[in-house]
């Protein structure tokens, strides 16, 4: 073998080489890919499950129902122990809007998701007993969460009630 066809067969054989190293890494980012999503999709149906043990507590417990809904009304309405079972409730509630606010900045959460959830808090958030609640446990949250909320706080005017008037 000469010299001049040496250094093509060599030349070849690096070519190869690299058109598999692009394949492998290639296949890698698809991988990576995947993982990502599949890692989206559990955090998402986790913090779903959160969110639906507060809603079926609320739903199967009259008492606390009554309770939740006297509070978003304002604080003064609850008695003492009452506040406590409030403050419990939306306790629950903010913490899982952080959690999801979290994944969401870590890109953990589906968009979509997130979205879905702002609006949510947007419409509890108009509520003056969840505000009452929030200007007293704001501290407990991340300055990025206290500035999201702040600016929910003030677009209250452009949300949905919660629930329908009570017929009567």
């Amino acid at each position: 073998m000469s010299s001049a066809e040496f250094h093509q067969a060599l030349w070849i054989a690096s070519l190869a080489g690299l058109v598999l190293v692009v394949m492998a890494l290639v296949y890698l980012a698809l991988q990576i890919r995947a993982n990502i999503r599949a890692i989206q999709h559990n955090a998402n149906i986790t913090l779903r499950g959160q969110f639906v043990q507060i809603q079926m507590a609320l739903a199967s417990d009259e008492s606390l129902a009554e309770i939740y809904e006297r509070g978003l009304s304002g604080l003064k309405a609850l008695s003492g122990s009452e506040q406590v079972r409030f403050f419990m409730i939306a306790s629950s509630v903010f913490t899982y809007w952080y959690e999801v606010f979290s994944e969401a900045e870590r890109g953990l959460l589906p968009e979509e998701s997130w979205h879905g959830v702002q609006r949510i808090m947007a419409d509890v958030l108009q509520y003056p007993g969840a505000q009452e609640y929030w200007a007293l446990r704001r501290h407990w949250y991340s300055p990025d969460m206290q500035k999201l909320v702040d600016q929910m706080i003030g677009g209250a005017d452009k949300v949905h009630p919660m629930y329908p008037e009570p017929p009567g």
